[in-house]
């Protein structure tokens, strides 16, 4: 390969390279003793004859669960170790899936821009659980695999009965994710899509009606809607789904004026490639520092994403009245969003893409186009901070106390 060639497809192979990085170097250390094993144990149950909701109460839906069994099928010694593994393969297909869905309709040329997106976006979602099953992580991976098939340029009857199905999956992940289906058939409807949107309906309607029968005949329906109603009221999703939103703009008021108005002198008169940098970089700086002090802290992080989607969103949806590619954008962020609806992290930073794509867009990077050195910057900036202040927001103990 000469040097032109190995240019083109840089971030490409930093993409496979650091994901592979990440599975042999982190994969195989570490333990976290809180509810790392919540999955994987309910498998364990699963793969010994039991049933969710049946056999052992279980608040949420079960399709994590039964996903996971694969692995204990593939090796009762290794499956523990599979199971991490797998962790970071989600994250970054799901990442790449998002990225290069955007690139498809957008009819962009910069396959490095986008592998460079999808890299930050799993490099920044990857460090807030620990490598292990999660239903907020299959949510966003099965629901991120399912958008891709539906709305994919070229349209199959096989990619919408399968993209609709992973959408099912996604859906009967974490009940935070039952707002998912209506976002696609919403899209679909806004786009005037009505091919896909007859086709998407009824292999829903099927689907669904497949999985509420299982429920059924293994006696588990009515203990399933028990079980996890009784953990999502509506006053949950108000909580943490809007009023968590609006309490990161009300306390943070000063801070996002400020922020703003800078920005936006600086886009007036600053080159955009300084500014990105700038932003990146100051985004990694205000991790780091919680990264390095108190735990308690991590709220204002927590803080930074909710803003960030909340002016993704608005740039997302000012742009859609323009293109209406930009609803495409706007619906990957809804997977952010029901990504966030939870009792205890409400932060779309489980799928951190579509908050990626929105800065890199704002500035018009994908149209004037984006150096090496630049990506470059950005991507030493993000994996400097996260090798630095490595951690997950499940920490038993003060960073200093711990080895």
């Amino acid at each position: 390969m000469n040097v032109a060639a190995f240019n083109q497809h840089l971030f490409k192979i930093l993409f496979f390279v650091i994901a592979l990085l990440y599975v042999i170097l982190y994969a195989p250390f570490g333990f976290e003793g809180t509810d790392t094993g919540y999955i994987f144990g309910t498998s364990w149950n699963i793969y010994n004859g039991q049933l969710p909701h049946r056999d052992f109460i279980y608040t949420r839906p079960a399709i994590p669960a039964f996903v996971h069994t694969i692995f204990l099928f593939i090796s009762e010694t290794y499956g523990y170790l599979i199971e991490r593994m797998f962790f970071y393969v989600q994250i970054f297909l799901y990442s790449y899936l998002g990225a290069r869905l955007i690139w498809e309709k957008f009819d962009l040329s910069s396959k490095n821009a986008m592998y460079f997106l999808a890299l930050i976006g799993a490099l920044i979602s990857i460090h807030n659980y620990p490598p292990m099953g999660w239903n907020t992580i299959d949510g966003v991976f099965f629901c991120v695999i399912g958008i891709f098939l539906i709305t994919r340029n070229k349209f199959t009857p096989l990619g919408l009965i399968l993209g609709t199905l992973s959408i099912v999956l996604g859906t009967f992940s974490k009940q935070s994710f039952y707002f998912v289906p209506i976002f696609v058939f919403l899209y679909l409807w806004v786009t005037k899509d009505y091919r896909r949107l007859k086709w998407y309906t009824l292999c829903g309607l099927f689907w669904v009606l497949a999985y509420v029968g299982f429920k059924y005949a293994t006696d588990s329906l009515l203990p399933l809607i028990d079980q996890t109603f009784i953990r999502t009221p509506a006053s949950g999703l108000v909580k943490s789904g809007i009023k968590a939103y609006y309490l990161a703009i009300k306390f943070n008021v000063l801070y996002v004026l400020g922020i703003g108005a800078i920005s936006y002198l600086l886009y007036r008169f600053a080159p955009k490639k300084y500014i990105y940098i700038l932003l990146n970089i100051g985004i990694c700086l205000y991790m780091l520092y919680v990264f390095l002090n108190d735990t308690n802290a991590w709220i204002i992080v927590q803080h930074l994403f909710q803003v960030w989607l909340i002016f993704s969103g608005v740039y997302f949806l000012f742009q859609a009245r323009k293109d209406k590619r930009y609803f495409l954008a706007l619906l990957l962020l809804t997977v952010s969003w029901s990504a966030s609806i939870s009792n205890g992290y409400r932060t779309p930073i489980h799928f951190s893409l579509p908050l990626v794509l929105s800065l890199f867009m704002a500035l018009q990077l994908e149209k004037e186009g984006i150096k090496h050195w630049v990506m470059g910057s950005v991507l030493i900036a993000y994996l400097a901070t996260f090798f630095i202040g490595y951690q997950t927001i499940y920490r038993d103990s003060e960073r200093n106390e711990l080895s």
